[in-house]
C-alpha cells in the first residue's frame, strides 16, 4: 500500500499523492472527489460560450456579405434619385 498523506480517513488532494498514483488510481480518484461536478460544470459553460460566439461569427458573416451589397443598393438608389429629382426641377 502507499503512503498517501490523508485527511480525515480521506486521500489529500495535494501534488505529493497524485504523483504517486498510476493512471487508474489517479481516475478514481478524481472521480470520488467532484470531477463529474466541476466538469460538468465547465462542459455547460464551454458549450454556452461556444454557442455565443458560433452566433457572433454568423451575425459579422452576415455584415461582411451584406455591407457591400448595401453599398451598392444604397448607390443605386441614391442615383436613380438624384435623376428623378433632376428631370423635375429643370428648367
Amino acid at each position: 500500500m502507499k503512503d498517501y498523506i490523508r485527511d480525515k480517513g480521506k486521500i489529500r488532494n495535494c501534488d505529493h499523492n497524485i504523483a504517486q498514483m498510476n493512471i487508474f488510481e489517479f481516475i478514481l480518484f478524481d472521480i470520488r472527489n467532484g470531477f463529474f461536478k466541476y466538469s460538468i460544470m465547465n462542459i455547460a459553460e464551454q458549450y454556452k460560450e461556444g454557442f455565443e460566439n458560433l452566433f457572433l461569427a454568423i451575425i459579422n458573416t452576415i455584415t461582411m456579405v451584406l455591407f457591400p451589397i448595401g453599398l451598392v443598393i444604397r448607390a443605386i438608389f441614391g442615383i436613380k434619385n438624384a435623376k428623378i429629382r433632376v428631370e423635375q426641377y429643370k428648367f
